[in-house]
Formats: C-alpha cells, structure tokens, sequence
C-alpha cells in the first residue's frame, strides 16, 4: 500500500513551518537522517508517495502544502487485471487496469493510463483485449501520471 512520507529537518526552519502547516494524517514523518540511508532525495523538506518499490510523485526543497495535498489526492496505485488466467495462443485476453488511493480504495484512473505489452505495443487505454499469436512469457505494464506502474507477465501455452 502506498504511503506518503515527510522527509523533515528539524533544524530547518522551512521543514518545521511546512510540516506544521501541513497536519495530514495520511503522512508519515520521518526524521531526514534516518532517511538519507534508505531513500533518495535531494534536500529537506521532501516529500515521497509510493512504496517500497515504486513511487507515484516525489518532491524536495520548494514544496507547498498545496502541491502536496493535490498530489496525494492524485496519486495512484495501478494494478493488472487479466482474464482468463490460462491463456493459450489465438484466445483472446482481457486485460484490465485498476487504481487505488493512497488510503488503499477503489479510485478513478488517470486520464494517461496506458497499457503496455513487452514495451512495443501500446494501448492507450485502461481495458484492452489482446490475442496472442505466439506462445512464451510476455511483459504486461500499466502506466499513468502520478502512479506506481502495475507489472505482470503471463505465460501464453500453444493451443492444443
């Protein structure tokens, strides 16, 4: 599940006022030198919304508390949805994205969302139906602004 995470120097007096300003339950704050060892960023204060693997929108140093609000409102988590599990070549395949908020619900997806199937054929689209003409293992992306990718690969097995 995605979390948004407050990078804030209390020695500085930018990261005190934003973070004060900011009273967000949905945020994190961790201390920027027991950070600085696990994560990237550039300066304090920073702001990180993701998880372990992949972040949807990341920010240092010039931050305000509407930029920050308007991103964890935005930020998604996408996930793949394909159908059926089995697939063989010559059948066709749904494959669906779906979104969820950084409170882990159900959420609209971006308007840019994109579905990519071994980084040469590109739908520009949320759901789309593919038929595999060749079997072996193929690279299932969905991609959109302010989101954390969704990644799968499925095995495609000759008809029989």
């Amino acid at each position: 599940m995605m979390k948004a995470l407050f990078f804030h120097n209390p020695h500085q007096k930018e990261s005190r006022d934003l973070l004060s300003e900011l009273n967000d339950p949905r945020i994190e704050v961790i201390d920027f030198m027991v950070a600085r060892n696990t994560y990237y960023f550039r300066g304090t204060p920073a702001v990180r919304i993701g998880t372990e693997t992949g972040v949807a929108w990341q920010k240092s140093v010039d931050l305000t508390v509407e930029e920050i609000q308007e991103a964890i409102a935005q930020a998604r988590e996408l996930s793949l949805v394909i159908t059926p599990t089995e697939i063989t070549v010559d059948t066709p395949v749904a494959v669906e994205a779906i979104a969820y908020d950084i409170s882990g619900q159900a959420a609209s997806l971006p308007l840019d969302v994109k579905i990519v199937v071994d980084d040469n054929t590109e739908i520009s689209s949320c759901i789309a139906e593919i038929t595999f003409e060749d079997p072996g293992v193929y690279r299932i992306r969905a991609m959109g602004s302010v989101s954390i990718p969704a990644e799968m690969e499925v095995v495609v097995n000759a008809s029989i």
